[in-house]
């Protein structure tokens, strides 16, 4: 009896340091600087736009007799698939980067910036001259390039929600972007606004989430990460149960006046099938244990295994002992 109470004891314990990896999940953690890949949402009743009639085009911009634009000009995403010497990043088409790492006292406050965007126009927007004259169709380009446009950081709040593996954001972006602007018609000359804004896009309480993957949220798909690029933060991730992704939405006003909108989601791909026999691919050697746990898919800690292995000896010593005691003992 003394033995069989032992063994409980020890299992218990041992269990107990098993299960002791969801509750560490659930602890704050600090939020690693990084990058944030993103994808505009242009449909599904979400819209992206730059609303001129804040501050219209003026005359004379698209040529000789070209009437002011005060348009509204909505907006999808134009991806890119490199950045850097990362690729396989499509469909994103906007990054931006968090520059310090948060620790783990919360709220915390840190600075962000744009550093690429690659948006256009979803239909071509329309040019008059002489008081709406002579109609031409243009098409509108949204560019930013690292370092081009020179932007200045904005700053994010991050607030971790206790209990849970993420919580919520707050974003003040200030964006400068080059318009590009393609005549459809010939002669089809370009004509770029250069250091266009900024634009002071805000979002309060956004989710986000320490892992992205796996997603329930749309099913079949995953969002991207790259090891060195992106981190341990997403934004519009919420942890669940089920991890689900939603839009972050992006405002921007003039002097109120409804100047900007975009909708943005964190860059997803098609999932890629599991490996024959179920097993899944081994994390990245090089990936940190935080980085080798979020492409893993798998939030259980190495000590955890171990547990369970050693959980597992026990039982099987304890059992031959026990039979090799009743066995001299008559019975």
């Amino acid at each position: 009896m003394r033995w069989s109470g032992l063994l409980v004891a020890v299992v218990v314990a041992l269990g107990l340091m098993a299960g002791g990896s969801d509750v560490a999940r659930a602890d704050p953690g600090g939020v690693t600087a990084g990058h944030d890949l993103l994808e505009t949402v242009s449909e599904q009743g979400a819209e992206s736009y730059i609303n001129f009639g804040c501050q219209p085009l003026p005359p004379g911009f698209f040529g000789p007799g070209s009437d002011p634009f005060d348009g509204q000009v909505k907006l999808q995403g134009d991806p890119f698939d490199t950045f850097g010497a990362y690729s396989g990043l499509s469909p994103t088409d906007t990054i931006w980067e968090r520059l310090e790492d948060t620790g783990e006292s919360f709220p915390a406050e840190i600075h962000v910036e744009i550093v690429q965007m690659e948006l256009m126009s979803t239909v071509p927007i329309i040019v008059t001259y002489y008081g709406g004259m002579n109609p031409e169709f243009w098409l509108m380009e949204v560019r930013v390039k690292d370092g081009q446009p020179e932007q200045v950081p904005g700053t994010m709040t991050v607030q971790h929600d206790e209990g849970t593996d993420g919580g919520t954001f707050d974003i003040e972006l200030p964006v400068v972007v080059d318009l590009i602007f393609t005549q459809l018609a010939p002669p089809g000359m370009t004509i770029t606004y250069e250091d266009y804004g900024p634009l002071e896009y805000q979002a309060i309480e956004e989710p986000w989430c320490h892992t992205a993957n796996p997603l329930a949220v749309p099913p079949g798909q995953e969002v991207i990460e790259k090891v060195g690029l992106t981190t341990n933060f997403f934004p519009g991730i919420v942890c669940g149960p089920p991890r689900t992704k939603t839009v972050v939405e992006l405002d921007a006003d003039l002097y109120q006046c409804d100047y900007a909108h975009l909708d943005v989601q964190a860059a997803e791909k098609e999932a890629e099938p599991p490996a024959v026999g179920g097993i899944a691919e081994a994390p990245d050697a090089d990936a940190s244990p935080l980085e080798a746990t979020a492409s893993g898919g798998s939030s259980a800690p190495p000590y955890a295994v171990i547990a369970g292995i050693a959980a597992g000896a026990v039982l099987l010593a304890a059992g031959g002992w026990y039979a090799r005691r009743r066995w001299h003992c008559g019975y």
